[in-house]
Parts: structure tokens; C-alpha cells; sequence
């Protein structure tokens, strides 16, 4: 009778499970270990259960309750590794995989995890050697090379970096991520024609995604190919952030959950983005009141944007509106004091208002900031105080 229970609730567990129905399948599971008190594979199947439920306190403690049966249980302790690493107790995680590695060297999951972990915690030579662990257990699997590029581009590495996201990308064409992630390394290394193609690529494989948008568009503002810039961060507009969440490949669960988190984070901060790119596109071919609108559209996102209170003061100051210019400059400078482009700017609109003193200000403080502008900014200085002084030769320059 017992035997044939147990058959009876895990076939109903996996179907439950298969089903996500993740809440059924934990009854059935805490059912089978009424019947197999001492049997550890059934804590670690309900605990898995209650971290895909989002029960996480229930879920370490029923790992913790199989350890009890089994302490050397490797799968149990990558299991509780996992959790602390999802509710950000890393030091736990850690020592979860570490013991976990301990007990069976081959585990490529918590080598990967464990790679994951350094690579949050900034440890990126620990990093490097699990990663690269887990890719001689498991050669196959493309995330692999993707985690070992980022560590790479994150220490400035970026052959080495170029090297991993080419044999990701090797291993899995369909992916937009990496493409942007290989252009994003291709501008690094100043091949611009390279990153256009694979921004390109990106965009192609996954149209509802905004970055490679964005990042081509920055691109194309940094090359002056400002219409190209303008189209594309549009398009990054057009995209609804609930597009991002319905067509997410992401597998894991508990990613899964946290990109839900973060979707609507990300879009407002690529919506910012787009908007001071557009701006700065129409700025430069002299479309001013589109740029006043893109900067107050990025001011609406985020109010306390230093960059955007100086593009307006520069657009303000170029329409001849100095008292509008000087309040958006202002405000920049409340917001960022150090920022070299608003005191630059700042210092332009003191020598258009004739206050050469206080330009001067500006010009000793970008000294110390910022030597290119604070040049340029001098010899306007000295232009100005020359064209004053002598009327004639500033009349016949003209």
C-alpha cells in the first residue's frame, strides 16, 4: 500500500511540477516525505518548489532539514547555495557552493553560481577560475563564455573579453544579448563599422528590445550622424516595457522573476537616455525647440538631471534668451557643481553678458576639472576683451 502512495503523489508531484503549479506540488511533496521521513531527494524537490513559489524562508528551511538526514548531500548545499544567492546573503551562498564543490568537484552548477558570485562581489580573478572551471565541465553550455566576457570587459580586458562573446555567440546565433554585448566590445576597442553590424544584428534578433537601440543611437550621436541618431532612439521610445517581459527567453525562474522587477526600471532609464540623445541630435542640426522638448521630456523621467538642465541653458543661451539660459545653468550646477560642460556653458554665457570676471571664475575652476575646456573657454575670454578693446579689428574680422 505505502509503495503504491508513493507512486500516486510523485506522479502527481512531477505533473503538478511540469504544470508550475508549483504550491500542488509541494503538498504532494511534503506527503511523500510523511511516507519517506529519511528520504533527502524529497526535501530538496520541496524545497525547490517553495523557492519557485517565492516562499524562500520555507524553502532554506527545508533544505536545512535535509542536511540534518545527509550532511555531505552536494545537491542539497548548491540548492541552498541558489536561494542565498537569489534573497542576497552571498557570503552563505558561497560557503553553500564551496561545500558543495567540496563533495563533488564535477558540479557544474555551483561552479557557474559560484563564478556569478565573484563576478557580483567584484572579485574577478575568483571569478575568472570558477567560470573557467565550469566551462572544462561543461564546454558546451554558451553561458559559459558570455559570463567569462563580462568579467573581462569589467577589468578592461577587452580582447580577452572579445574572445569569450565571439564563442558564446559561436554557440547560440539567436542571441541579441550578445551581439550588443560583442558591438558594445567593438567600441571599446574603437572598431566602429564592427559594433554598427552587430548592434544591427542585435536589434534584428530581438526588435522589442530597447539597449541595442540605445547604444546604437549613442553611437551614432558620438560619429555626428545625428539623423541616423535621432531615428533609432525613437524607436527605443516606441517600445512598451511589457513586450520586454512577454518575449523574455530568460529560463530561469528565479531570473525570471527578478527581470520582472527590473523591466520597468530599465525602460525608465533608457526612455532618459533616448530622450537626451534626441535632444542632442536635434540640437546639433540647430532644431532647437525639439531639443527643449526632448530635454523636458527626459526632465519629466527624471527631475534631478544635471545633463538636462544644460542642454537646455545651451540651447536657451544660443536663442538669445540669456535669463532662461543662466536659471537651467544654474540649476545643473546646484544639482552637479563639478560638471565641466555646464561651467563651460556657464562661462560662455558670462562673456555673452559681458561679465568677464566672472567668466574667469569658471575658466580657474574648469582649470582644475577639465584643461580642454577650460582652453577653449579662455581664449573666448581673450577674444572678447580683444574685440572689445579694439572695435576696428573686430568689425573688419566680420
Amino acid at each position: 500500500m505505502k509503495s503504491i502512495k508513493r507512486y500516486y503523489y510523485k506522479t502527481l508531484a512531477l505533473i503538478y511540477y511540469k504544470r508550475r503549479d508549483y504550491d500542488s506540488a509541494a503538498r504532494m511533496y511534503f506527503k511523500l516525505i510523511q511516507l519517506e521521513p529519511d528520504n533527502t531527494e524529497f526535501y530538496t524537490r520541496l524545497g525547490g518548489c517553495y523557492a519557485l513559489s517565492g516562499d524562500n524562508r520555507y524553502a532554506i528551511d527545508t533544505y536545512k532539514k535535509g542536511l540534518e538526514l545527509d550532511p555531505d548531500n552536494y545537491k542539497l548545499h548548491e540548492a541552498l547555495g541558489g536561494i542565498y544567492s537569489f534573497t542576497e546573503d552571498l557570503d552563505l551562498a558561497e560557503e553553500h557552493y564551496l561545500k558543495a564543490i567540496s563533495l563533488n568537484p564535477d558540479s557544474y552548477k555551483s561552479q557557474l553560481n559560484l563564478g556569478d558570485i565573484y563576478k557580483a562581489t567584484n572579485e574577478y580573478e575568483k571569478a575568472i577560475q570558477a567560470y573557467t572551471r565550469a566551462s572544462r565541465i561543461n564546454r558546451d553550455n554558451p553561458y559559459n563564455y558570455s559570463a567569462l566576457g563580462d568579467v573581462y570587459f569589467k577589468t578592461g580586458n577587452y580582447e580577452k573579453a572579445l574572445e569569450n562573446y565571439l564563442k558564446k555567440h559561436s554557440l547560440d546565433r539567436k542571441s541579441s544579448s550578445i551581439c550588443t554585448a560583442i558591438a558594445d566590445t567593438y567600441c571599446k576597442l574603437y572598431r566602429l563599422d564592427d559594433a554598427i553590424e552587430f548592434y544591427r544584428k542585435a536589434i534584428m534578433l530581438d526588435p522589442y528590445n530597447p539597449i541595442p537601440y540605445a547604444s546604437v543611437g549613442s553611437l551614432y550621436l558620438a560619429l555626428e550622424r545625428y539623423d541616423e541618431a535621432a531615428y533609432v532612439l525613437g524607436k527605443a521610445l516606441l517600445i512598451n516595457p511589457e513586450d520586454v517581459s512577454k518575449r523574455s527567453t530568460m529560463g530561469s525562474a528565479y531570473k525570471h522573476r527578478i527581470l520582472e522587477h527590473q523591466v520597468k526600471q530599465m525602460h525608465r532609464e533608457i526612455h532618459l537616455l533616448c530622450h537626451l540623445g534626441i535632444a542632442s541630435a536635434h540640437k546639433a542640426r540647430e532644431k532647437y525647440d525639439d531639443a527643449i522638448r526632448e530635454y523636458n521630456n527626459a526632465l519629466s523621467i527624471n527631475s534631478s538631471i544635471a545633463e538636462a538642465f544644460t542642454g537646455l541653458g545651451s540651447v536657451y543661451a544660443i536663442k538669445g534668451d540669456f535669463e532662461q539660459a543662466n536659471d537651467y545653468l544654474s540649476r545643473a550646477l546646484i544639482l552637479e557643481p563639478d560638471n565641466p560642460e555646464a561651467l563651460l556653458n556657464m562661462g560662455i554665457l558670462k562673456i555673452n553678458l559681458k561679465k568677464m570676471d566672472q567668466a574667469r571664475q569658471y575658466y580657474e575652476k574648469l582649470s582644475e576639472l577639465c584643461p580642454e575646456f577650460a582652453v577653449n573657454l579662455l581664449n573666448l575670454i581673450e577674444e572678447e576683451i580683444n574685440n572689445a578693446e579694439n572695435p576696428e579689428s573686430a568689425t573688419s574680422s566680420d
